[in-house]
C-alpha cells in the first residue's frame, strides 16, 4: 500500500498529486520492467524499428502513468487515477486488473458507462463481469446502441445476455434485440472467433452440455431459437435463408 512519506521536503508536487519520489522511483522501475517486457510480446505495436530507442520510451511513459494511478488511489482520487490509466493505449497497460478492480471498488461506473467498447478492447471478461454485474447501471439497450460500431461486439454483448442474464433478457422491452440476435448470430455465424468462455462465463464453458457434432455455434442459435418467445419467426427464417450456406438446421426447426 502507498503511504505519504513523514517529511515535506519528500514530497514533490507533478500534475496535482504529491507523490514519494522514493516509492515513485521504485514502483517505476517495476512496472517499466513489466511493461517493457509486454511492449515486446505485441508486434502490431512495435514500430518498424524494433531497437531499444523505439520500444522504451513509450513503456516508460506508460510505467510512469500506472505509478501515478496507484498513488492518486492511495490518496483518495480514484476516479483520477482511473482517467490516468484510460489513457493509455490498450496494449500498453500492464496492470488491467488496477483498472477493473478500481471500477468496481469505488462504483465509478459514471466514468466508462460511455466508454464501453474501449474497456471490451482492453478486457472483454471483465467487461463482460462489469456489465453483468451492474445491470442497473449499464442500461441494456444503451450498451446495445453504444457498441453499434461494431456488429462483433453487439453479438457479444446479447450472447452475454443469454447465457449470463436470461431472467433480464426475457423482458419485453428486449424482443426487438431478440431480432437482432438472430439476425447477428447467422451474419455471423461464418467467424471463428466468436467470444466463448473467457469473456462469457469465466465460470463454465457455456457449451459444455450442448449436443453438437461440428458446429457449435449453430447448436448456440438454435439453443436461442427454442429458447426465446419474441423472434420474429419470418424474419429469422430471412436471415437463416440468406447465408452462404444456408443455415439449414435452424431453418428445418423454424419451419
Amino acid at each position: 500500500k502507498w503511504t505519504l512519506p513523514e517529511t515535506h521536503e519528500d514530497h514533490v508536487l507533478e500534475s496535482n498529486c504529491i507523490f514519494s519520489v522514493r516509492k515513485l522511483l521504485k514502483r517505476v522501475e517495476l512496472a517499466a520492467e513489466k511493461a517493457a517486457i509486454l511492449y515486446k510480446r505485441i508486434p502490431s505495436v512495435t514500430d518498424d524499428d524494433d531497437d531499444d530507442e523505439q520500444v522504451f520510451p513509450k513503456t516508460t511513459a506508460a510505467a510512469i502513468v500506472e505509478a501515478q494511478a496507484d498513488l492518486l488511489a492511495a490518496i483518495g482520487e480514484p476516479e483520477t487515477a482511473v482517467n490516468k490509466l484510460l489513457t493509455l493505449p490498450p496494449e500498453l497497460l500492464s496492470d488491467v486488473e488496477q483498472l477493473f478492480d478500481l471500477l468496481e471498488h469505488y462504483a465509478l461506473y459514471h466514468v466508462v458507462r460511455q466508454r464501453l467498447i474501449e474497456l471490451a478492447t482492453i478486457s472483454k471478461e471483465r467487461c463482460a463481469d462489469l456489465l453483468m454485474n451492474h445491470l442497473d447501471q449499464f442500461k441494456v439497450d444503451t450498451v446495445y446502441e453504444q457498441l453499434a460500431p461494431s456488429a462483433e461486439l453487439q453479438l457479444w454483448y446479447l450472447r452475454l445476455l443469454f447465457f449470463r442474464a436470461p431472467e433480464h433478457y426475457t423482458n419485453p422491452d428486449y424482443k426487438r434485440l431478440h431480432a437482432r440476435h438472430v439476425e447477428l448470430s447467422a451474419d455471423l455465424a461464418h467467424l471463428e472467433n466468436l467470444p466463448r468462455r473467457n469473456s462469457l462465463s469465466p465460470d463454465e464453458d457455456i457449451l459444455a452440455n450442448d449436443e453438437t457434432d461440428a458446429n457449435d455455434d449453430d447448436s448456440e442459435l438454435l439453443k436461442f431459437l427454442k429458447w426465446s418467445s419474441f423472434v420474429p419467426l419470418d424474419g429469422a427464417l430471412a436471415a437463416l435463408e440468406r447465408q452462404t450456406p444456408p443455415l439449414y438446421n435452424q431453418m428445418v426447426y423454424i419451419l
